[in-house]
C-alpha cells in the first residue's frame, strides 16, 4: 500500500495519462492524526492535478479539546501554497458516543475543499 509522504508514482501510473495527476483526491477522517499531517498535505501536492484538481476533506473532532489541531491543518495546507475553503457541515451519529466532549461537536462532520492555484 501506499504511504503518505512517500512518492506517488506508482499511484500515478494507474492513470491512463501518464502526464496528468488525479482530478479528485479524497481524505476521509485522516486530520485526526496530527503528526501526519505534512505527510498527507506532501502526498495531495504530489498527486493533485494543479489548478484543475481539488483535495476533499471531510472529517470530525474526535476528541473535542484537541479540534485546534485537527484545523491545524488547513493552516499548514495553505502554507504548502493549498488554497483552503469550507463548503459543507453536517450533523450525523458520533463514532464513539460514550467518549468525552461536547456531543454536538463530535458528531458535526465538516468538508474543505483544497486545491492548487
Amino acid at each position: 500500500g501506499y504511504q503518505w509522504g512517500n512518492d506517488p508514482v506508482d499511484l500515478l501510473a494507474a492513470l491512463p495519462d501518464a502526464s496528468r495527476k488525479f482530478d479528485v483526491v479524497i481524505l476521509a477522517d485522516l486530520i485526526f492524526n496530527h503528526t501526519e499531517h505534512a505527510h498527507l498535505l506532501q502526498a495531495c501536492r504530489a498527486a493533485v492535478q494543479p489548478a484543475s484538481g481539488v483535495v476533499l476533506v471531510y472529517f470530525s473532532h474526535h476528541v473535542v479539546k484537541w479540534a485546534d489541531r485537527d484545523l491545524a491543518f488547513f493552516r499548514l495546507a495553505e502554507d504548502a501554497g493549498f488554497r483552503c475553503e469550507k463548503t459543507e457541515q453536517v450533523r450525523a451519529s458520533a463514532m464513539f458516543p460514550d467518549d468525552v466532549g461536547d456531543l454536538e461537536v463530535r458528531e458535526t462532520v465538516h468538508c474543505y475543499k483544497l486545491w492548487l492555484p
